[in-house]
């Protein structure tokens, strides 16, 4: 415990003697923002273990999306302590409705201008699972509800159809599909300034995530990489807009 606090104190040293036990967590929400729902939010200290080059290399490769840069910075490594209730610096990303698409693509590819083919992707992983998706739909009749949609008949396919809408605002089937797609978390900061993680069931879409193993024609899914603890961090603090967080790197 004191190794863990002291590396908490090396990493935000404004944080004083304020450090939480590190074993503690609570199970405080915040109200759902703009569709977004926040699930688990937890209050302790966590490793920050961004996705690094070779992840990132392997996932352009897969998807044939063009790779501009590494999003990690060099001074980061695998034993750096993140305080749940502190967001990193954030790299600026465009707000045009396609804010959640820019900054994956903005982790992934260097750039948020590959934007397009990180959503065109999404949008093709969702279609190949549909049938999983519309199983999803018609056992929580309450998600239909953002879309103003009054039974579940061929909602999945309504769904995707509105998502692949120019600037329509992504929600969490986008958000959690994504993740699905690439076999990777985020960390989501949220409007509580806290941060969320997706160990909850809360997140449908994600722990179906066994059942939706269906990629479309081109993808090379040997080149995805397995589940890791690599994740992307992610900030939606003002409930609208998404950012792609970091540590030591400077804004492009």
């Amino acid at each position: 415990k004191q190794w863990y606090q002291r590396r908490v104190r090396e990493s935000y040293p404004e944080m004083g003697r304020e450090i939480p036990n590190y074993d503690t967590q609570s199970s405080k929400t915040a109200p759902p923002p703009s569709g977004v729902i926040v699930t688990h939010a937890f209050f302790r200290t966590f490793d920050y273990v961004p996705v690094d080059e070779a992840w990132q290399r392997r996932i352009c490769n897969a998807f044939g999306w063009k790779f501009d840069g590494c999003s990690r910075a060099e001074t980061v490594n695998n034993l750096y302590m993140l305080h749940s209730k502190t967001c990193p610096k954030t790299t600026p990303i465009r707000g045009d409705g396609n804010c959640w698409y820019r900054t994956i693509a903005h982790i992934v590819t260097g750039s948020e201008k590959n934007y397009g083919s990180v959503k065109d992707s999404v949008m093709a992983f969702m279609t190949e699972n549909i049938d999983m998706l519309q199983e999803i739909y018609e056992n929580n009749p309450h998600l239909l509800d953002d879309y103003g949609l009054t039974n579940s008949r061929n909602a999945a396919r309504k769904i995707i159809s509105r998502h692949r809408r120019r600037g329509e605002w992504s929600r969490n089937v986008t958000m959690e599909m994504t993740a699905v797609m690439l076999k990777t978390r985020y960390y989501l900061f949220n409007s509580s300034g806290g941060w969320t993680d997706m160990n909850s069931g809360h997140h449908l879409f994600w722990s179906r995530r066994e059942d939706m193993g269906a990629y479309p024609d081109g993808v090379t899914v040997a080149n995805i990489p397995d589940l890791a603890e690599q994740s992307m961090y992610i900030n939606h603090r003002d409930g609208n807009h998404f950012e792609a967080c970091h540590i030591g790197l400077h804004a492009s």
